[in-house]
């Protein structure tokens, strides 16, 4: 099936307050231009979609942005001492209780003593969760000057390198991270269109 492009009426656009992943479209559309042969000329920008993909104007895309800022600020609200992801790979249909559904997660911690982790989890082989980035931010920041000392921070605890590792579901992230960084998280969201791991640090319950 080839890609539709169709022009943002006010009926659909009102879909950004419901749709996420339509909101975020519109908000970071791409700019198109004409071919090279005929000088590359911009034309309109259009948000990304399949099979349908629309063109938008200035006027719509800051008032998705707009919405986006409302919707982060609202989820922050409401957010708490949870262990929260940000969804950084594709989405995925759930495949069994407590699936992330998304390839790839990551966020920045901060312990109940005031220690900064960053760790990066994803889909492995099968159902088996594996471990992208384990850091200590804390001390990465005290030793900065030092970039010949990195394996003393990086791949904290060792977790890049776990053999046998868990099932790749919320309770083993949250029983992962409260074992190697000291934490005493009980819950745990992905979230994957509001949040960039700059707006929100997870901090530990006491």
């Amino acid at each position: 099936m080839h890609e539709q492009i169709k022009e943002m009426t006010p009926e659909i656009m009102q879909g950004i307050y419901t749709n996420e992943k339509l909101r975020n479209a519109v908000a970071f559309a791409h700019a198109c231009h004409s071919s090279f042969a005929t000088g590359n000329q911009f034309r309109y920008r259009k948000a990304l979609g399949w099979p349908i993909s629309y063109k938008v104007t200035d006027e719509q895309i800051q008032e998705a942005k707009t919405e986006k800022e409302r919707a982060k600020k609202e989820l922050l609200t409401r957010l708490g001492n949870k262990l929260v992801f940000v969804g950084m790979g594709m989405e995925y249909d759930t495949r069994y209780e407590g699936d992330p559904c998304n390839h790839r997660i990551r966020t920045e911690i901060i312990n109940s003593q005031g220690t900064c982790y960053f760790i990066e989890v994803g889909r492995g082989r099968g159902d088996e969760m594996r471990v992208d980035h384990s850091i200590n931010r804390t001390l990465q920041d005290r030793m900065k000057d030092g970039t010949e000392h990195q394996s003393i921070f990086h791949n904290w605890r060792g977790l890049e390198r776990t053999c046998n590792p868990p099932k790749y579901t919320k309770q083993n992230i949250i029983n992962l991270v409260n074992n190697a960084f000291e934490c005493k998280f009980t819950e745990m969201v992905v979230d994957y269109y509001n949040l960039t791991t700059e707006d929100y640090k997870s901090i530990s319950p006491k």
